[in-house]
């Protein structure tokens, strides 16, 4: 008869995601070549990447993870999710009829609203994040995980984050993701500002946090959404970018421990969207790698402004994603770095003219020969969209401009 120790490890995984961690562990223990054999793997795949909200059950369930050991050393990402409550959610709820929302994906959640219960979560995260508590929760959890790099808040749309649907089923209503709304059911504007507050009162919560755990070379990613417009999921505002730079706590935090910075940002028309981007990334003092990812290519060719501003002082590692700007522009914010650049991808970079790469790569092997360039995607016309190159040589150099020169060629006398 087939015993537990026959079972795939992927279907222990899938079983193991309706226990607690307590029933896992006995589980394991109950048998000891069970505890020496899929265990480590399934620690690695079940916890290399955890993702939690800023709820009280998900914070006890981190604590949990650092206490054992085999669990606390496979996480190398911690993500906190942006599903919060709010109170003008609240009131927006409440005055909902009964059978709103019968359409919709979520009915039954939107026809049992348990108001009780929602104000009871909504007071437990409000005194979480506005009395320091959460705070010292997650500095306390990453001081306890030895191989966590990487730290992230995000609308969670890739993840299932622990607690979320737990946190539905008790207040019977879906919670609020970042500054996401359902289309089908807009929520008037209180909510939404709201949202915003509370958003980036987790965000200053995560990086205190981060401050405070004394572990170093940390990665730090942000990716928001943004209301009534999917095709612009993941990306951070100008307006909640400037919601942070103007917290005090922030600026008295000492964010040196946080070495990488991966932005989403969605360029918008606000004139001052360039300085509050700007002004962020300028809180982290010793970044080594930045990378900035452009959900709106090429919007009012904001991405060539953020360029010429752009001066981050240390700067090893340059990821741009994105973008549509001259030459000059991209080949003046690599020499601002020029000194202590190592490594540069570019990713659906688009030039004002396609003429330009070419002669962008031959000034980039005269004037920044120590750099590693990768390109990916890059755009020459519609033919070289799809496009992977490494150049870290002389002869590198020389094949990536013949193809492009090859390439535009080719593409002129198409046209012609």
């Amino acid at each position: 008869m087939p015993t537990i120790l026959n079972l795939p490890t992927e279907l222990l995984g899938l079983v193991s995601t309706e226990l607690s961690l307590d029933d896992i562990c006995n589980l394991l223990l109950t048998c000891k070549r069970l505890y020496n054999g899929p265990l480590p793997q399934y620690a690695r795949n079940r916890f290399g990447t955890v993702c939690v909200i800023l709820d009280q059950h998900s914070l006890d369930f981190l604590h949990q993870v650092i206490r054992r050991p085999i669990f606390a050393h496979a996480v190398h990402r911690l993500v906190i999710c942006s599903d919060h409550l709010s109170h003008a959610d609240y009131s927006h709820s409440l005055q909902q009829p009964p059978g709103h929302g019968e359409d919709n994906a979520n009915t039954d959640s939107t026809i049992s609203f348990h108001p009780d219960e929602y104000s009871k979560r909504l007071a437990s995260q409000t005194r979480l994040i506005k009395t320091d508590m959460a705070t010292k929760c997650l500095a306390r959890v990453l001081r306890g995980l030895p191989n966590c790099t990487a730290i992230a808040f995000s609308d969670g749309d890739e993840h299932d984050p622990i607690g979320r649907s737990r946190l539905e089923r008790d207040i019977g209503v879906p919670p609020l993701r970042s500054l996401v709304v359902d289309v089908d059911d807009a929520h008037p504007e209180s909510v939404i500002e709201e949202s915003k507050e509370i958003v980036s009162d987790a965000i200053t919560t995560l990086l205190l946090a981060a401050a405070r755990s004394g572990l170093s070379g940390l990665q730090f990613e942000i990716t928001l959404g943004l209301p009534y417009h999917e095709e612009f999921i993941d990306a951070v505002t100008s307006d909640m970018l400037s919601l942070l730079t103007t917290r005090d706590e922030i600026h008295k935090a000492d964010l040196a421990n946080i070495s990488m910075l991966r932005l989403v940002v969605y360029a918008t028309r606000n004139e001052t969207w360039i300085s509050d981007t700007i002004e962020f990334i300028a809180l982290f003092s010793q970044l080594t790698h930045l990378r900035l990812h452009f959900k709106n290519r090429g919007e009012d060719r904001a991405s060539g402004s953020l360029c010429r501003r752009l001066n981050v002082n240390n700067l090893h590692e340059l990821e741009l994603s994105r973008l549509i700007v001259t030459e000059s522009e991209l080949m003046d914010v690599l020499l601002r770095h020029q000194k202590s650049l190592k490594h540069v991808t570019l990713e659906q970079i688009e030039f004002d003219t396609p003429e330009g790469w070419p002669s962008f790569l031959s000034r980039a092997k005269d004037e920044l020969s120590s750099c590693t360039f990768i390109l990916e995607d890059c755009l020459i016309e519609s033919d070289f969209w799809d496009t992977s190159y490494r150049i870290s040589s002389t002869d590198d150099y020389a094949r990536v401009i013949n193809d492009f020169t090859v390439g535009l060629t080719s593409s002129n006398m198409e046209e012609e």
